[in-house]
């Protein structure tokens, strides 16, 4: 399908041998955005709160761009962590009742570890002294926002929507803890 997108696109004088891989590659991570936030969405339904899962996708998605993690070795094993992971968490965040001090603590936890790595770079795409500079920046900014939005719904007493938040980082770091360990073990072997 993306191919008689391109071949398409390529008729309309959109796409060229310039561009073509870009817009390839863009379709291809569109179809991807598009599909985790139809999964979202309908195991929100399932599980009872569509937006609470909406607001974890939207809050991860966003801050893992900046904030880098863990990359599997093959796309497959990818896709099948993306969708287990975010499975675990909204039912975590839907089912699981956390005390307001263990999620103030997971969140600052998490607040930490992403302050200490971010950004974290892929080894198939290593970061410029100015594109770490650039992501650390909008990682800083997506993260204080995050954190002050999780501070209004805890104040409005959204516990659910406040958890989704507190996941989202959450995974983040973990994300980030696990490339951290990966790294470590390749050095060693």
């Amino acid at each position: 399908m993306r191919n008689k997108l391109i071949d398409y696109l390529r008729v309309q004088g959109y796409v060229d041998d310039t561009n073509d891989k870009i817009v390839a590659i863009g379709l291809k991570r569109l179809g991807s955005l598009l599909c985790d936030l139809v999964f979202v969405l309908l195991l929100g339904l399932l599980l009872g709160d569509p937006f609470a899962g909406l607001l974890f996708e939207l809050s991860y998605s966003i801050i893992r761009i900046y904030a880098g993690g863990y990359h599997a070795p093959t796309e497959r094993i990818c896709i099948w962590l993306t969708y287990i992971s975010t499975f675990l968490c909204i039912v975590l965040i839907l089912y699981l009742p956390l005390i307001p001090i263990a999620m103030h603590t997971l969140l600052g936890l998490s607040f930490m570890t992403m302050l200490l790595f971010s950004p974290v770079e892929n080894a198939n795409k290593p970061l410029s002294t100015r594109e770490k500079k650039v992501y650390r920046k909008k990682c800083l900014f997506l993260m204080l926002f995050e954190v002050l939005l999780y501070l209004v719904l805890v104040l409005f007493h959204s516990w659910v929507y406040a958890r989704a938040i507190c996941f989202a980082l959450t995974i983040t770091a973990f994300g980030q803890i696990a490339d951290c360990l990966q790294r470590r073990r390749a050095r060693l072997h």
